[in-house]
């Protein structure tokens, strides 16, 4: 029943505990948010230990969601202005200029989970140690799709006139633009 994509998100689809969940989460997530850069750490509750960094894939999904569930009424209005920090910390501190007109979404942890064990044959079992092992690269998808995803739905909360202004250093379609035309 609940099996719809983010995309096809409707108040008549998901019934309002699934919404009050959300809407937890998104506060916690708000809540472990770098204040200095508006990203999210690798290991969220652990930023500036020794070992850990900045990382793209989970800013970007998380930045979506803020701004995907503000857009659609699930979220208060106030929350866009995570979703502003983050998208332009992205953007000042993760796109990168490769050189030769490419550019790339820099600090993206190339995969992480739980059980068995990492490509390297280590563990992974949910600890700092391991997270901060896992292979960091350029591009990964999983931060590219969310991050011009929140483009987009930050160009949406624009139009609909309750934008919460912050000064990008470059403007939102042009960091999607040449981040997708990069990868």
């Amino acid at each position: 029943r609940h099996t719809r994509l983010v995309s096809d998100w409707t108040s008549d689809v998901f019934s309002s505990d699934l919404i009050a969940t959300f809407q937890k989460l998104c506060a916690g997530v708000v809540k472990w948010q770098d204040p200095q850069t508006g990203l999210w750490w690798q290991v969220m509750d652990q930023g500036g230990r020794k070992g850990n960094y900045l990382e793209a894939t989970a800013s970007a999904m998380f930045v979506y969601a803020l701004v995907k569930g503000v857009n659609r009424g699930y979220l208060p209005r106030t929350d866009a202005a995570a979703a502003e920090k983050g998208y332009d910390g992205i953007v000042k501190n993760l796109i990168k200029d490769d050189g030769g007109g490419k550019w790339s979404l820099t600090q993206c942890c190339s995969v992480a989970g739980l059980g068995c064990a990492s490509s390297a044959g280590r563990p992974r079992d949910g600890s700092f140690d391991y997270y901060v092992s896992e292979p960091v690269v350029k591009n990964d998808l999983k931060g590219v799709g969310p991050f011009i995803l929140a483009g987009i739905e930050l160009q949406q909360l624009e139009n609909r006139q309750y934008f919460l202004p912050m000064k990008l250093s470059i403007p939102r379609t042009v960091a999607f633009v040449v981040l997708f035309i990069a990868s």
